[in-house]
């Protein structure tokens, strides 16, 4: 709340002690201005949640059409990458973990 808008301004930061009634009446503006800036949380709140939603929904549709026009998905059967895989392993039997080597080299292919 903008305090210019509050019907106690000329009260603020002075040394005036209210009255009872203007005590009760500002026990009443600070009840409501509270109501009303948890409301707008909540709305806010509210609004997030559906464009967190709505952006989950898309990053799906878009990684579904993605995996539409993968080269690897769509010119080779599986048996074949298959095979690609098993001769890219070492004949030692230890795969080293490295992004640009066999086997997870091959993972790039389908993600691109």
């Amino acid at each position: 709340m903008n305090i210019l808008k509050s019907p106690f301004y000329s009260q603020l930061r002075t040394d005036l002690i209210p009255s009872d009634l203007d005590a009760l009446l500002i026990r009443r503006f600070i009840r409501e201005e509270t109501t009303q800036i948890q409301r707008e949380k909540l709305r806010a709140k509210e609004v997030y949640n559906n464009l967190v939603a709505k952006h989950l929904q898309y990053l799906e549709l878009i990684d579904n059409h993605q995996k539409l026009v993968y080269p690897l998905r769509r010119g080779l059967p599986d048996d074949v990458l298959q095979e690609i895989f098993l001769h890219c392993l070492p004949r030692d039997g230890y795969v080293v973990l490295h992004l640009n080597k066999a086997p997870l080299l091959l993972a790039n292919g389908c993600t691109t």
